[in-house]
């Protein structure tokens, strides 16, 4: 079965197919080298894990990064401008209320093409691109790799890496919305966080970090979603480089489970609150391991910077299995 379809629709879309027997499908496209669905096999049939368009031409004008690989910048960079090395550097503000960088701006990597490569079988799949000095606002001509690997018949492996040839910020995420198969409010979530970093009123950090004991930001253990609304940032207990269970996401209607490894210093949880047609709102959650949202206007928070001869390298793991209800 040839795992490589090509469409056009004023743009190539490529899509590739990893698969395992009686485990996994998974199709990334060279858009965004973005995961257009994860199918699971469940005591119900084959489910879609993640929130899909009906039809692989849709993900050319999607606006809500839908299962993107999000950056060179992931999350908000406040007032679209950040300082390096005593230069000042202006970004595209493209958030809602155009104060801000979201993900890379217009033109950030749910934008750009990647060569796709399937290595070893339909197993594994390398995505390539390059992204210019000063596009979006951003130093440095960086090469980006997004690694998709099928671990075992269950789990979905992303290797991000990046290089550049001059001193710039990266925080790399993939911006999957989970269903689970189900409905948000339904689910059961926890995420292994005693701390998270609170807002303003333009989901902007404020710069502090706050504990989660008391709040409704508590997920340390297993709470039902519910009518909870986030979009908001936890620092995980281990930091960063080392591999970490950070979240778990539980459908027992569906009676399926997703645990979320990572390496990446924090976990942006996001309800999926302004969501719209064709989708609905809270139709998906996303779960985005990455590093802090404006981190490079917050000394306090791990330090974002890539210098040139210096390799970023993250992973962040999806790991399904079936529960019993």
């Amino acid at each position: 079965m040839d795992s490589l379809t090509r469409y056009q629709q004023g743009a190539e879309l490529e899509a590739a197919t990893l698969q395992v027997e009686g485990g996994l499908q998974v199709m990334v496209l060279n858009l965004g080298a973005s995961i257009a669905s994860i199918k699971v096999p469940t005591r119900n049939g084959l489910i879609d894990a993640v929130l899909s368009y009906p039809r692989l031409e849709d993900y050319l004008d999607d606006p809500f990064f839908m299962g993107s690989t999000v950056g060179p910048y992931a999350n908000r960079i406040g007032h679209g401008r950040f300082e390096l090395d005593g230069r000042e550097f202006f970004l595209q503000r493209n958030d809602a209320s155009a104060r801000h960088c979201l993900h890379g701006g217009d033109t950030g990597l749910h934008r750009q093409y990647f060569d796709l490569q399937h290595d070893g079988g339909e197993g594994r799949v390398t995505c390539r691109t390059r992204l210019l000095d000063g596009q979006g606002g951003f130093p440095g001509r960086r090469s980006v790799v997004v690694v998709y690997q099928l671990l075992s018949t269950f789990c979905l492996a992303i290797d991000f890496h990046v290089t550049t040839d001059s001193s710039t910020v990266v925080s790399l995420a993939n911006h999957a919305y989970f269903t689970l198969g189900g409905k948000t409010g339904d689910q059961d979530i926890r995420v292994w966080s005693n701390v998270y970093t609170p807002v303003d009123d333009s989901m902007v950090p404020t710069g502090e970090v706050r504990s989660v004991e008391g709040s409704e930001f508590d997920l340390r253990m297993p709470t039902r979603v519910g009518d909870r609304v986030f979009d908001h940032n936890f620092a995980l207990d281990k930091g960063r480089n080392e591999l970490q269970r950070a979240a778990t996401l539980r459908d027992p209607g569906v009676g399926l489970q997703l645990d979320l490894h990572t390496t990446q210093p924090g976990l942006q949880v996001y309800t999926g609150d302004h969501l719209s047609p064709p989708f609905a709102s809270r139709q998906g959650l996303c779960l985005e391991a990455q590093g802090f949202p404006d981190a490079p206007n917050n000394p306090g928070f791990p330090a974002t910077r890539l210098e040139q001869g210096q390799h970023y390298r993250q992973r962040t793991i999806y790991e399904f299995k079936p529960i019993s209800v």
